[in-house]
């Protein structure tokens, strides 16, 4: 199951994913962009760090995504009021 919240006042979101690969092992994954910054993780069982990136593609990445998700919202508001 995936869930993402986004605000439009100060851009910013984050994703998160669960994935039960078996009754033993669960993926945990997470995207976040904040304050202009990315951040992905993603964990086996909550405890072990699978991987986590940062840096500059991370934070374009989560950006380009946060302004499509927003254009992507107002677009379907518009659409709405018609």
């Amino acid at each position: 199951m995936a869930e993402q919240y986004f605000t439009t006042a100060n851009p910013a979101f984050i994703w998160t994913i669960d994935l039960r690969m078996s009754p033993f092992i669960t993926i945990r994954g997470r995207d976040k962009f904040v304050d202009g910054r990315g951040e992905m993780q993603m964990k086996m069982n909550s405890i072990i760090n699978l991987g986590t990136e940062t840096g500059e593609k991370i934070d374009e990445g989560d950006w380009t995504w946060c302004n499509l998700e927003i254009t992507d919202l107002s677009y379907n508001r518009a659409r709405q009021e018609l």
